[in-house]
């Protein structure tokens, strides 16, 4: 019996880290943003609309590496940000983005 709960439960923490890079954008302006797209690693990635206090998450369509570009509207601004990738961060396990009222966040998951 003891054997068998290590196995499932090796077998339940193989599963866990299983899947592919995540991408995520948590909007902090304090107001709802729109037309949000975000450009990595040759992919586009689209949402309509992030809500105040809101976040949204995709998985990654291959490696994390190249230009990372984050446009979106905030009320009737049109913001665009163009940021390489670090080369240490290339490969990344999740790419984390903050919008906030004044500035753009990333962070990377290694």
């Amino acid at each position: 019996m003891h054997g068998r709960l290590i196995a499932a439960l090796a077998a339940a923490l193989a599963l866990a880290g299983c899947g592919g890079p995540k991408l995520e954008v948590a909007n902090d302006s304090g107001v709802p943003i729109t037309g949000i797209s975000i450009g990595l690693s040759g992919s586009t990635y689209e949402w309509d609309a992030i809500e105040a206090s809101s976040s949204v998450s995709r998985d990654l369509r291959g490696p994390v590496s190249g230009l990372l570009v984050i446009s979106y509207t905030s009320g009737i601004n049109s913001i665009s940000d163009t940021l390489a990738v670090p080369q240490e961060c290339e490969d990344a396990s999740s790419v984390s983005i903050w919008i906030s009222g004044d500035a753009t966040s990333v962070r990377y998951d290694i």
